[in-house]
């Protein structure tokens, strides 16, 4: 079994402390696990950021998304996580505290 964590951070914050206790956790029993994070802090090899789009996002929320409240939509980044390598390996997916702005939650469902 291969999980992917996918978190706002790898080691900063609650949520973020908590969802690398149960990866740490996952690896002590043997279970491959990775994280893909919005911002890493640590410099483990199991822990890969999902780069931002700035610009594009930036004029998807500015003109489009914050107007109409549309939160997190603009984060066109997301889409490219099946393209990750921990993505592709991955047979379990867990979705750690996704409302922080550095995920779209439409990804999921494609």
């Amino acid at each position: 079994m291969k999980v992917l964590h996918i978190n706002q951070s790898d080691v900063v914050g609650g949520a973020a402390i908590a969802g690398y206790r149960l990866h740490q956790a996952l690896l002590n029993e043997g279970i491959d696990s990775n994280l893909l994070v919005g911002a890493k802090h640590g410099d483990s090899d199991r822990v890969d950021t999902v780069y931002r789009r700035q610009i594009i996002e930036k004029i998807l929320r500015k003109g489009f998304c914050n107007p109409l409240g549309l939160n997190y939509i603009d984060l066109v980044a997301s889409f490219d996580l099946p393209k990750h390598s921990f993505f592709q390996t991955a047979s379990v997916l867990n979705f750690h505290n996704l409302h922080t702005g550095y995920f779209n939650y439409l990804a999921i469902v494609l």
